[in-house]
């Protein structure tokens, strides 16, 4: 097995994280491409690998042929560690405190107040709640099997 980029060469792939050891994944960068050995592979098993090469787009492409894989391998493209850290918390203040003031401005030009304003602003709230939650859980459909995940960086 290996893989290539089709405009440019592979010049060094450093294995970040293997699912287990036991898979006893490897790899070999010659001619600007990449051959990648492994003992076996269970479900959910695999490797992030850091791929540093010189071509313009950033999919790979593979060849050979993995037996008892017929969809082969997935490429979850660029990976991007999640950030946990005060501005997640910061984005997500920001966020409600801009929606409670969209929430009050349209109100007023509504010229509702008492029980109209209040429930006005359940619904809003209740609505981008469930926006966020439908978005989370869309992100957490395509993230990667939870043995190759990456640490949060802070």
């Amino acid at each position: 097995m290996e893989f290539s980029f089709r405009d440019g060469a592979i010049l060094e792939v450093e294995t970040v994280k293997a699912s287990r050891e036991a898979v006893q994944f490897s790899t070999r960068v010659e001619d600007g491409r990449c051959a990648f050995m492994f003992d076996f592979l269970d479900h959910d098993d695999g490797v992030v690998l850091d791929v540093l090469h010189t071509a313009g787009e950033i999919t790979p492409t593979f060849s050979g042929t993995l037996k008892g894989m017929p969809s082969g391998i997935r490429n979850y493209g660029l990976l991007i560690p999640e950030i946990r850290t005060m501005w997640g918390g910061l984005a997500l203040g920001l966020t409600a405190a801009s929606t409670g003031v969209m929430v009050l401005i349209v109100a007023n030009s509504l010229g509702l107040s008492g029980w109209g304003l209040i429930i006005f602003a359940a619904a809003i709230g209740v609505g981008a709640l469930s926006f966020v939650a439908i978005a989370v859980m869309r992100q957490q459909e395509r993230t990667l099997p939870a043995s190759l995940r990456l640490p949060p960086q802070s």
